[in-house]
């Protein structure tokens, strides 16, 4: 049986320059997958694209056996058909694979110094945390969620990244994001005032916040994310200015 495998397996190479490939042809593959890739693989990350025809097939069991070969993935089933061999579902993968790298660990004193941001819809908490912090502080109209993280914080707690989208949120035009906003710096001063050991813009916090954001940047460059934080930064300044 094996030598009848053998046999029926075959590579076409692809002429493409400085982009040329080959294609593994035959039966049993997809089980050998994670050793083949990771023969090939410079890290030990991969990105899977594939179609909602495709996915059901053989998804599963292609991440068993790059899970099995010590490669981490994530995956992105697409609409099945041509059309789906757009531009629009170009950036849609390329958002997907650059995403996987855009976290950084996290830093507590960047956290509480301004050098680092929770997001509050995409961040999950155990309740024995939660309780043992007091909670939801009720005196809070916004950034209620703010206070509880920096108690949280302030608890040297640990905080770990999962890499799946399970939270997202919409700003519209009558979120308290676009009408209140005002009472978000508001609180967010009182809060700072009342847990921070020394002021948030006195020296030490200003080294602090200036250490952190050096700290990410240099995460951002080993992760090659440095043109994806270029057109964060460039996005964010266009908005503000557009305000």
């Amino acid at each position: 049986m094996n030598a009848i495998a053998a046999s029926a397996e075959c590579k076409v190479h692809v002429p493409l320059g400085d982009r040329a490939y080959d294609i593994l042809i035959g039966p049993g593959l997809i089980a050998r997958a994670g050793a083949e890739i990771a023969a090939r693989l410079k890290g030990r990350k991969a990105a899977i694209i594939t179609d909602e025809n495709v996915a059901p097939l053989y998804l599963n069991a292609l991440v068993e056996s790059l899970t099995a070969s010590g490669i981490a993935s994530s995956s992105l089933v697409l609409p099945a058909g041509e059309k789906t061999k757009s531009f629009e579902h170009l950036i849609t993968a390329c958002d997907k694979v650059l995403e996987e790298h855009r976290n950084t660990p996290f830093m507590r004193w960047g956290y509480l110094y301004g050098g680092f941001f929770l997001h509050q819809p995409c961040t999950f908490w155990k309740t024995d945390v939660v309780r043992g912090v007091g909670g939801f502080n009720p005196e809070f109209r916004f950034d209620m969620d703010n206070d509880l993280f920096v108690r949280i914080a302030m608890t040297r707690a640990r905080f770990a990244f999962e890499r799946a989208f399970l939270a997202g949120f919409r700003v519209h035009e009558t979120s308290k994001t676009s009408t209140i906003l005002h009472v978000s710096r508001e609180e967010n001063a009182r809060i700072r005032e009342r847990y921070l050991p020394f002021p948030f813009n006195s020296a030490g916090g200003t080294l602090i916040r200036s250490f952190s954001f050096a700290r990410r940047l240099c995460w951002y460059t080993v992760q090659g994310d440095l043109g994806w934080l270029a057109r964060r930064a460039f996005s964010r300044t266009s908005r503000m200015r557009g305000a």
